[in-house]
């Protein structure tokens, strides 16, 4: 149960998406290495000594002109705890954050054909906050919407456009 509880904490915090399936774990330095060297596609979880953000270089409007590229969010020190306690349960050869959301090969030997980490990290947490919530399924589009809500009714109405205009580049996603 410790992937769900990582989950939800995060979504707590960010109004981020499905690609967080896909967050590789990288080090500083090696992330600098890396980022001379490619045009990158990938998401991490970049730890730095202090700090630590989710970097996101692929996600729903990345291809689109005014996606504003890459979104770099930075994690609150209660949230970094939560990981870094998480992280230490992992495999230390497996950078991956979520090793468990990536399919696993069919007794055959094949790749499940509709089955993705993005899709895994929705079956679970539906699956859990169906067994905890006495039936009722909680998705990602969901959690999003009620911290949108919980952001939103404490903004001044004033503050609201601009509110809704920050939420929407950090989720990367379109305003409409």
């Amino acid at each position: 149960q410790q992937v769900p509880y990582v989950l939800f904490n995060i979504y707590m915090e960010l109004p981020v998406r499905n690609e967080i399936a896909n967050l590789k774990i990288i080090k500083k330095l090696d992330y600098n290495r890396l980022i001379k060297h490619k045009n990158d596609t990938e998401n991490y979880l970049l730890i730095e000594k202090t700090k630590m953000f989710i970097i996101r270089n692929k996600f729903k409007t990345s291809n689109s002109p005014q996606s504003g590229g890459q979104k770099i969010s930075e994690i609150s020190k209660p949230l970094k705890r939560i990981i870094h306690a998480y992280i230490k349960q992992l495999d230390p050869e497996d950078n991956r954050l979520f090793p468990t959301l990536y399919p696993k090969p069919n007794k055959d030997g094949a790749m499940p054909e509709y089955s993705t980490p993005e899709l895994n990290l929705t079956k679970l947490l539906t699956r859990t906050t169906e067994k905890l919530l006495n039936g009722k399924k909680i998705s990602t589009t969901i959690l999003a919407k009620l911290t949108t809500t919980h952001t939103l009714e404490n903004t001044p109405p004033l503050d609201v456009p601009s509110a809704i205009i920050k939420i929407a580049d950090v989720r990367g996603t379109s305003l409409n």
